[in-house]
């Protein structure tokens, strides 16, 4: 493991600590030793505050407590740096501690790393917040499953994907009467498109929630129509218009796509031209117009709705094959032609994401990957992808 880019958010040190060879568990005597629980207590206070006032207060309580602990000796004094740099930037303070060397960090006891792990994380220092995640991973404790709930939000923020899926495997493990991993495990598979991944999740999530979580059976009903599996999305949504009938109406796309398979078609046109008469630029609702237009003949229209979806939405590659498609049922073959180079022309961009996504997630500090995944999506329009990139492309953002 690399912690050498956790010095980079901390100026160089007025004071210097000096790691030394402990022979003593940390853990053994941290309890007994006041400014130790202090800091602590500060750091949770931080967390804890619900405005941004009582939030810098809290941070300048525990920045005071940090320094008083900075000034003792050996994993005490360590712990103190630790504290210090992390919550800096909190309380608007000026830097003063340089962080400790890696082989003094690895002295610091779990429960330490993961408050300042998290007091760097909301300061989008996800670098080093990530590198004390990995430290406090290494170890087998009573802290475990604090340590991989931490590890699941600071991961996903970085685009860690598959090791947020491994996480989760191991909190189901512990915890697998708790719904709310398969939720994560859901978000990730849905990000990606995997619905033959995201719906056994979303299954097993159903199923173990206390309940009926009717949000959730939405979710399922969407999953089972994304793999064409109308039947069985049929009895959620009809299990739902049952017992919870204005829910189906703030899901109306899901509620579509679920007609059209049956074949309900005019059904689902009426649903979509009220979507349409309040959302008119809702880039889903008028792919799927598009589709009903071209499967009715009415080309000259779906070629100007489709027209529409690449204007709101210009990654939808979709749009412009479909519009390849109408163009050559009127005989327009040049035109057909260039939306079909467009959509393969996005296809291929995709299949770079997906590569650089994969680089990304074997290598969580390679900044460079980062900001070629903020350039790609940018490219194609995707501001919302791009801008989830550049949080984490950026490493210590006090030192930009």
């Amino acid at each position: 493991m690399r912690f050498s880019s956790i010095s980079g958010f901390l100026v160089v040190a007025t004071l210097l600590i000096v790691a030394t060879c402990l022979t003593l568990r940390f853990s053994s005597f941290a309890a007994e030793v006041s400014p130790l629980a202090s800091v602590r207590d500060a750091a949770k206070e931080v967390f804890a505050a619900g405005t941004a006032e009582d939030r810098y207060l809290a941070a300048t309580a525990c920045l005071l407590r940090a320094n008083e602990l900075a000034a003792m000796p050996e994993v005490l004094g360590i712990t103190g740096a630790l504290y210090h740099a992390a919550v800096t930037p909190l309380a608007m303070a000026e830097r003063e501690l340089d962080i400790p060397r890696p082989d003094a960090v690895m002295q610091v006891a779990t429960e330490d790393l993961l408050l300042i792990s998290r007091l760097l994380f909301n300061t989008q220092r996800f670098e080093p917040a990530d590198q004390l995640i990995e430290l406090a991973l290494q170890r087998q404790d009573e802290f475990r499953e604090e340590a991989l709930r931490l590890a699941v939000t600071i991961r996903f923020d970085l685009g860690r994907d598959q090791d947020v899926l491994q996480h989760c495997d191991e909190l189901i493990a512990m915890k697998p009467d708790e719904p709310e991993f398969y939720r994560v495990q859901m978000m990730v598979h849905r990000n990606h498109g995997r619905w033959d991944n995201f719906v056994p999740a979303a299954e097993k999530a159903v199923k173990l929630f206390p309940g009926t979580d009717w949000p959730l059976l939405v979710e399922l009903a969407d999953g089972y129509t994304h793999l064409g599996r109308s039947k069985d999305a049929r009895r959620i949504v009809d299990l739902i218009q049952r017992n919870q009938p204005g829910l189906m109406q703030r899901a109306p796309i899901v509620h579509v796509r679920l007609l059209m398979q049956e074949g309900k078609m005019k059904r689902a046109e009426e649903i979509l031209e009220h979507v349409l008469s309040k959302l008119p630029e809702d880039d889903e609702a008028l792919l799927l117009k598009g589709k009903m237009l071209v499967a009715k003949g009415e080309f000259r229209k779906a070629i100007d709705n489709f027209e529409t979806v690449v204007r709101v939405m210009p990654s939808e590659e979709q749009a412009y094959y479909q519009l390849g498609q109408a163009h050559a049922r009127l005989g327009d073959q040049k035109i057909a032609e260039s939306y079909l180079a467009k959509h393969r022309e996005l296809l291929d961009a995709k299949v770079r994401l997906f590569k650089l996504e994969q680089q990304a997630a074997r290598e969580p500090y390679n900044t460079e990957v980062r900001s070629e995944l903020v350039a790609e999506y940018r490219s194609i329009g995707l501001d919302e992808l791009a801008d989830f990139w550049a949080r984490s492309a950026v490493a210590d953002p006090e030192t930009e």
